[in-house]
């Protein structure tokens, strides 16, 4: 059917206009090769990318600032449509859910925060959320909103981040690198869930 619009900010194509996406965008030829490999694993996916002024009304509603090197790759590609639970083969550093990595179903979605905890991870912790454990707090994942140049995701659990507020520690000391890039944690993702369908990687 080729590319549509969706939301009135949001564009959405095939796996094929994806890789063109990527493939006539700015990006460095390690992010572009990140995306292709997320795309190739699932070529029967729809794949979206973010508008300018989707990811602005996302900084309004939420009130911080996207680093400059998310808005570049979102508007070159930022997920799927319908967004998909993923399982990922590991992380690219070790974290204290890296045993379990394998088994822990994410949702993932931009901003995704339920009401209340964005007090405690962008204002406390400085973390914006990406995505987390689904059903649980137990892991959550997140990019660093006070150093711009700082192109990590960050994975950590709500009760460790809570502890370390409460006993007055910095809350960064209970929040692990754990992909080295947002392209780097698609390249990672070996298996998706769109309701009860499970898409495994080629």
């Amino acid at each position: 059917m080729g590319m549509f619009e969706f939301d009135s900010s949001r564009t959405s194509g095939t796996a094929t206009e994806a890789a063109e996406w990527v493939n006539t965008s700015p990006l460095s030829p390690h992010h572009k090769q990140n995306l292709l490999q997320f795309v190739n694993k699932f070529p029967s996916l729809t794949f979206t990318k973010d508008s300018e002024q989707f990811l602005q009304d996302l900084e309004i509603k939420d009130g911080l600032k996207l680093p400059p090197w998310m808005r570049k790759i979102r508007k070159t590609l930022s997920f799927t449509y319908p967004p998909m639970c993923v399982r990922f083969d590991d992380y690219d550093f070790f974290t204290p859910r890296s045993d379990d990595v394998e088994d822990i179903w994410y949702m993932m979605d931009l901003g995704y925060m339920r009401e209340g905890q964005r007090t405690l991870f962008v204002e406390k912790a400085h973390h914006y959320l990406l995505g987390g454990w689904e059903d649980s707090d137990l892991s959550y994942l997140g990019i660093n909103t006070i150093s711009p140049q700082d192109e990590k995701i960050y994975e950590f659990a709500s009760e460790d981040v809570i502890d370390k507020i409460l006993d007055g520690n910095p809350a960064e000391d209970s929040i692990y690198p754990a992909f080295e890039s947002y392209s780097s944690m698609l390249s990672h993702i070996t298996e998706g869930r769109i309701g009860d369908t499970i898409i495994s990687a080629q």
